[in-house]
């Protein structure tokens, strides 16, 4: 999103019959700002969520222009509602097991007056020439198949590049349009199980197991990673079980908001075991992925670069020999992140806003465990009554181990006087796929800061702190 629509979105304004409403100033000073991330995220499908960060300000924007009358806005934001993308469900794939290739027109942005579409999909396999898909995309939907129902040479071995454009209709009848988009194009490779004219791309997913694992890690010895992961595995099995089993992913999955899609950086070759009740996996980096003038362009990665280990009920460990003792100890016992926040942490400036008046206020969420945090839900509630809803902001953040954050919001109260609220969750929705753990210590991660209450009635402090429940209040 542009840095001048940030300044430009309207900050939460105060409404004194309903105490606060989450509704926009009348004045926007970069109405070509909020056009320009519109056209983007038509063009690019981001941002997806709208409920935090730069998407729950984008919404906001767009709340505020249409309650205005701005019928240009309000189009745009009708296009960009559901935005149109396609990824490919695994970069580097075996011709036993071929990927997939999904579309996505799933809601992401509020319209009063939403207009659905359907979107018939043209596909060109290594710049070939273009063909209309079967299937139609409808907008509020996804739709996912094979790249064999791809035309061309989409499922041999080697390379390839998937150009697509989409046709789309919107509404019905005299009232609707048409409009044709270019989306993004998809990369991926493709081997063969065996054989030299693919060993290249092979490596992309088994090159780790190979390679010594002091090229992993400085503590560990000469023996290579396949056979190290079966002397640390093997005595720990109390069953016969399967695996490991080796497949591809983008690296930014790992660390990356569940269901968030972006411009690919990286391709990671993670391998997963499953002991008992314990699953695990290990990534490594194998490749760069770099836009140039004719392209992506793949970067091999050798020896590939360690990345972490990640196992259930434990944060994620950027040491390759801490795995075995990390499988030793009770889960319990495992490293994890743990996110706090005290009332001390929310820090108004003016420290006592004088009514109606916006004061800056910041935030500061730790993480005092001994595991990174990715993305942590943060949400931040302001208001005068805890029993009824007050403006809020929500922030999805990382917070490295024995660190933290600062998140920034202006808030304002009608009287003087009044609350703010942070409530951070570590396990929620917007967590990356494998890397959830629950907070140890949830008493901790909410608190309440009190506002000028000598400026209310004599219980007010007492009515917020039993109202506030488990937040600790100040």
């Amino acid at each position: 999103m542009p840095a001048s629509l940030t300044r430009a979105i309207p900050v939460i304004a105060l409404s004194l019959n309903t105490v606060f409403a989450a509704a926009a100033t009348a004045q926007v000073d970069d109405r070509h700002g909020l056009a320009a991330a519109l056209e983007s995220m038509i063009a690019t499908g981001q941002p997806r969520h709208t409920t935090h960060d730069q998407g729950e300000w984008l919404q906001l924007a767009v709340d505020a222009a249409i309650a205005r009358g701005d019928q240009e806005i309000e189009r745009l934001a009708a296009r960009a509602a559901s935005p149109l993308t396609a990824w490919v469900t695994r970069p580097v794939s075996s011709t036993a097991d071929l990927p997939g290739i999904e579309f996505n027109a799933q809601d992401a942005l509020r319209v009063p007056r939403p207009v659905p579409y359907t979107a018939r999909i043209a596909a060109s396999v290594d710049n070939a020439a273009f063909v209309l898909l079967k299937a139609t995309v409808e907008s509020g939907k996804s739709w996912s198949k094979r790249i064999d129902v791809l035309p061309g040479p989409a499922t041999a071995p080697g390379f390839h590049v998937v150009r697509l454009r989409a046709q789309l209709r919107f509404g019905n009848g005299t009232a609707g349009w048409t409009e044709a988009r270019t989306l993004p194009p998809v990369y991926y490779a493709i081997y063969a199980a065996s054989g030299e004219p693919t060993a290249a791309i092979r490596a992309l997913v088994y090159s780790p197991a190979s390679t010594a694992v002091r090229e992993f890690d400085p503590l560990l010895g000469d023996e290579s990673f396949a056979i190290w992961l079966s002397d640390v595995l093997s005595p720990r099995r109390q069953k016969a079980e399967s695996g490991p089993y080796w497949l591809s992913q983008y690296c930014d999955e790992r660390t990356g908001e569940a269901g968030i899609t972006t411009a690919p950086t990286a391709v990671c070759s993670v391998v997963s075991f499953a002991l008992g009740r314990d699953v695990g996996q290990i990534w490594f980096r194998t490749a760069e992925i770099q836009e140039t003038d004719q392209g992506m362009e793949w970067v091999p990665i050798s020896p590939a670069h360690f990345e972490a280990v990640m196992l259930k009920d434990a944060a994620q460990q950027a040491r390759l020999s801490s795995l075995p003792s990390l499988l030793d100890a009770r889960p319990a016992s495992r490293p994890v992140g743990d996110v706090a926040i005290v009332p001390n942490d929310i820090v108004l400036s003016p420290a006592a806003p004088i009514p109606g008046a916006f004061a800056a206020t910041t935030v500061t969420v730790h993480n005092i465990g001994s595991g990174d945090l990715h993305k942590v839900l943060v949400n931040i509630t302001f208001g005068v009554d805890p029993a009824k809803r007050g403006a809020a902001r929500q922030f999805v953040v990382d917070i490295p181990a024995q660190q933290s954050v600062d998140l920034k919001l202006d808030v304002a109260f009608p009287n003087g006087y009044g609350f703010v609220m942070a409530h951070a969750l570590q396990l929620t929705e917007h967590s990356p796929f494998g890397d959830g753990v629950y907070d140890p210590t949830p008493v901790n991660a909410c608190a309440l800061r009190v506002v000028n209450a000598h400026l209310a009635s004599a219980t007010y402090l007492e009515t917020l702190l039993e109202e506030a429940g488990g937040c600790n209040g100040k």
